[in-house]
């Protein structure tokens, strides 16, 4: 007789999942080896989401718990095959257009991206979650060698966000990569666990590029309060 396929291990967090946002900082911290160091990633002008792959396929939700795999079908298919149910990521969406990211294509309707042929992709920094387990107690370290086993054959639109141990060479990236729309840098230590926190008590920073224009505000999405991006 056929062996029965055995059920998925349930979700080891509850959906949708509170997460970690860095804290701003003018300056890039040191490697700080006597702490085990630091990990520097780019930062990315996209919209923060969570992907969860539950026993139906897979969901994404931004960072304040809003369902967005209907206005992002495109990374769906990707997600539903790459991970096992119980998955559980922390990363960013983006739009790319003429090999540079292009944000304001992530507030269009998919059939308009399409057209303007604007890619969106999945750039995972994170895991928070495998079949059966939360590993969010475990240091950054770790997770990031779970993170590269789980997308070890993954391609795009499912990506694996840049990353060094070097000052250096974060540095080199924040000048050399902002032509092709790199917001920034995040540094975060690699003995660092994930714990959910408000920007200002956060273990992880951010360096981003500034610059102050005026604009006429033309939409938003989210809430008007403290919305989730504009469109200008």
């Amino acid at each position: 007789m056929p062996r029965k396929a055995e059920p998925a291990p349930p979700l080891a967090l509850h959906l949708p999942v509170e997460l970690m946002q860095p804290r701003p900082v003018t300056d890039l911290p040191a490697e700080d080896a006597m702490r085990g160091g630091r990990l520097y990633e780019v930062k990315l002008d996209g919209i923060r989401a969570c992907a969860a792959r539950t026993a139906d396929g897979a969901q994404l939700w931004s960072r304040r718990g809003r369902p967005l795999a209907e206005r992002f079908p495109e990374v769906i298919p990707a997600l539903t095959s790459t991970l096992r149910p119980g998955t559980v990521l922390d990363g960013e969406l983006c739009a790319w257009s003429g090999g540079k990211l292009a944000f304001t294509g992530l507030l269009h309707t998919p059939r308009h991206r399409a057209a303007d042929h604007v890619a969106v992709s999945y750039v995972v920094w994170d895991v928070l979650a495998v079949p059966g387990r939360d590993v969010r107690a475990l240091p950054l370290v770790e997770r990031k060698e779970l993170l590269n086993k789980i997308l070890a054959r993954a391609r795009p639109p499912i990506e694996v966000v840049m990353s060094t141990r070097s000052r250096d060479t974060a540095l080199q990236w924040y000048d050399q990569l902002q032509p092709l729309g790199v917001e920034g840098l995040a540094a975060k230590a690699t003995a660092s666990p994930y714990r959910p926190s408000t920007p200002a008590h956060s273990t992880w920073v951010k360096l981003r590029h500034t610059s102050t224009v005026d604009a006429l505000l033309a939409a938003i999405t989210g809430s008007p309060s403290r919305p989730d991006a504009v469109l200008v």
